[in-house]
């Protein structure tokens, strides 16, 4: 078994998880290709029924190059050589130093304490009208000299015996850090195990190179779309840098790797649709729903009659438990159980022809059923014949039991059912009636243990708990809060699935942080467009419209707006289809100056009982271009809409130059009454736009929040 290296390609980032690509580069020791291969060092959160291996190319002479078989486990990097624990003599030496040293230097506080409260006598003070006393001087000079001296001393011992305190403690630490990592050096710690897969080959006999793919998928990793958009001074061209925010947990750097961004749930269960066909004729029997389990035909529990004859002659060889002490039928015909080894057996030895040898089966298996036919009447099914055949006379107790057991080889489990894993699955033990002939979950504790080369160490951790903390760290990813504005991608994908490839190699680090990588930039033509609504607002405002360079969806997400080179703006787009049109808001433009009017008059038509009354309304729009080019504006405006049940009649009179109804359906808010003017404005040059029309209602009527509707 060689262990050899490997390293990231390209990492495919999905909606949840990541498929990891490696490239393993393989090559001969002693002429030949090893057999089997070991690519260690892998994430513990990766799924181990998404391992795929294939061989990408070979070099060399003999048959083609073929994987085997290939199996997932746990690694732990060996220890070339045990670090050697220190003499725990030296260890307490060194601990008694320092304490006799930090009794010493507590006693030289203490004693500093007591000189440091010994005070020279003042000067002794006289009586008034008569001279002073005598000082004695040279006893209070030498007490003072005395106590300096003794506290001076004292201060440089002190410090001695810290600064062979602080060597001693460093000393003492190291030791029995020593110490420490020689007793632990056996035992194997969490953070050195990391999961392995094993590869077998076949046809490496003749080759000297070859180079295999290893794919897994991993948890713990998420992306959301991010853009910047660089127009030009101009606005005639714009590029579209695309981004991607991407965080990861997995347990793995991704350092210079091709990255992929993907829509999809690869590990999601989909089933494609199937049109039925539509036949002209006479009615048919509608076909039955397929399902994912189907009951086991009936007598497949004989396919273990061999084995049960079998171990029957074993337990006639060598003595059983008191429980099996009364023999069965199959013991009590020891030609027959000889029969049943097949060819190669004992029978085929004593030249029995295989014809004998079936009618010897038959004949086996008729006598039994015949004799538990006897103890039970009536019964159902036939118990497993490793049941049957270890027991001569069942008690009645048991036919309930066998009839329950039964039932449940045609009822599909429960767990299988909800989410098959197919190489999760291994076939039970023939031996155990429970299980023989089904596919049942394999034991993920005792394969990880198995698989574990310890090679003298200790595994004192329960590895299965070790390799879940590691799958809900990485999935703890997914809990992580996305940046502002951005958008979950499956929201923003819709129905169908995309794929981003990235344009360089970029790194990711496996923090759970969202970190902004580069995908690609592409050019795209621009069309910019001035948009004003006097009636609300008289500043008129640019629009870029960008078309979409991609065959493949703008998701929504944040959008860095740059002009010219000068960061504009911040503003968050929705999801643009393949060849759609980009829409960005770029502000208010100082250059074009607008100004609305409104005027109103009423009058009567007639001075009779019934007579109308007609609301002009004038309206009266100036534009003036400022640019050192000519402009599109878009000029929108609202009149009045009277309702379904409403005696008001609104008639466009004159409109100049001639409007188009807007209703702003692409906006998603549908507005009765709109109307736009559509008018190229030269340079420095201005444009008047004016509006007529007249609301005729009944004279004795009047709308409510009064008749006038322009300000």
């Amino acid at each position: 078994m060689l262990r050899v290296p490997s390293s990231i390609e390209k990492v495919t980032v999905y909606r949840q998880g990541a498929m990891v690509h490696r490239r393993v580069p393989v090559t001969a020791t002693d002429g030949a290709l090893a057999e089997q291969i070991v690519v260690a060092d892998l994430p513990l959160a990766l799924t181990d029924a998404s391992v795929r291996v294939w061989v990408v190319s070979a070099e060399g002479e003999g048959d083609d190059l073929v994987v085997a078989s290939v199996n997932v486990g746990l690694f732990v990097a060996p220890l070339d050589t045990l670090p050697k624990a220190p003499d725990d003599v030296a260890i307490r030496r060194i601990a008694r130093v320092i304490e006799k040293r930090r009794a010493e230097l507590d006693d030289l506080e203490t004693k500093a304490d007591l000189l440091a409260q010994l005070r020279v006598p003042p000067r002794p003070s006289g009586k008034e009208g008569k001279p002073p006393p005598r000082s004695p001087l040279g006893a209070r000079v030498m007490l003072e000299a005395l106590v300096d001296e003794a506290l001076r001393a004292r201060d440089e011992r002190g410090r001695a015996i810290v600064d062979e305190l602080d060597r001693l403690e460093k000393e003492l630490a190291e030791l029995e850090a020593r110490r420490d990592e020689a007793s632990s050096a056996r035992r194997i710690s969490e953070r050195e195990i990391t999961k392995k897969v094993t590869v077998k080959l076949r046809g490496a006999a003749k080759k000297t190179s070859a180079v295999l793919r290893l794919d897994y998928h991993v948890r713990g990793a998420r992306w959301a779309p991010a853009y910047q958009v660089r127009l030009a001074q101009d606005a005639t061209e714009a590029e579209i840098v695309q981004r991607a925010l991407v965080c990861q947990r997995t347990g793995e750097d991704w350092r210079g790797v091709r990255l992929a961004l993907s829509t999809a749930q690869p590990m999601t269960w989909t089933e494609l649709p199937e049109l039925s066909a539509l036949r002209i004729g006479k009615r048919q029997t509608p076909p039955l729903a397929k399902r994912g389990y189907r009951a086991p035909p009936a007598g497949a529990s004989q396919l273990y009659a061999d084995y049960d004859l079998a171990r029957s002659e074993l337990a006639r060889l060598v003595p059983a438990p008191d429980y099996f002490a009364q023999p069965s039928v199959a013991i009590a015909r020891p030609e027959l159980a000889a029969a049943t080894f097949g060819g190669g057996g004992v029978g085929a030895s004593q030249g029995m022809p295989s014809a004998a040898m079936s009618m010897a089966r038959e004949e086996a298996f008729d006598e039994v059923a015949a004799l538990d036919d006897e103890h039970e009447e009536g019964a159902a099914t036939m118990p497993p014949p490793s049941v049957r055949m270890m027991r001569s006379a069942p008690a009645p107790k048991m036919a309930k039991k066998r009839r329950a057991y039964a039932a449940a080889e045609l009822a599909p489990p429960a767990a299988v059912a909800e989410a098959v894993v197919y190489p999760e699955l291994v076939l039970g033990d023939p031996s155990d009636p429970q299980t023989r002939g089904r596919l049942t979950p394999r034991d993920r504790r005792r394969q990880y243990v198995e698989s574990i080369e310890t090679k003298g160490r200790v595994l004192e951790l329960d590895v299965l708990r070790v390799v879940e903390e590691a799958t809900r760290r990485a999935q703890s990813a997914q809990d992580a809060a996305l940046p502002p504005s951005a958008t979950d991608v499956g929201r923003a994908s819709g129905a169908f699935d995309y794929t981003y490839d990235a344009d360089a190699a970029v790194d990711v680090a496996s923090d759970g942080v969202f970190h902004s990588v580069p995908i690609g930039a592409r050019k795209s033509p621009c069309e910019v467009r001035y948009v004003v609504v006097p009636r609300e607002d008289t500043n008129v405002f640019r629009i870029a419209q960008i078309e979409n360079p991609l065959f493949a969806p703008l998701l929504a997400g944040p959008a860095e707006l740059y002009v010219g080179g000068e960061y504009v703006l911040t503003t968050a787009i929705d999801t643009v289809p393949p060849r759609g049109a980009l829409t960005l808001g770029l502000g208010v433009e100082q250059a074009i100056r607008c100004a609305r009017n409104a005027r109103y008059s009423e009058k009567r038509t007639s001075d009779k009982v019934v007579a109308t009354n007609e609301l002009v309304h004038d309206i009266s729009i100036e534009l003036v271009n400022n640019l050192p080019r000519a402009v599109q504006c878009e000029v929108r405006e609202r009149i009045p809409q009277p309702a379904d049940d409403a005696e008001v009649v609104v008639e466009e009179v004159d409109v100049t130059p001639p409007w188009s109804p807007y209703d702003q359906e692409e906006r998603g808010v549908v507005v009765l009454g709109g109307r736009r003017w559509q008018v190229t404005v030269d340079a420095g040059a201005e444009v008047s736009l004016t509006a007529r029309y007249v609301v005729k209602i009944y004279a004795n009527n009047e709308i409510v929040g009064g008749n006038r509707r322009e300000a």
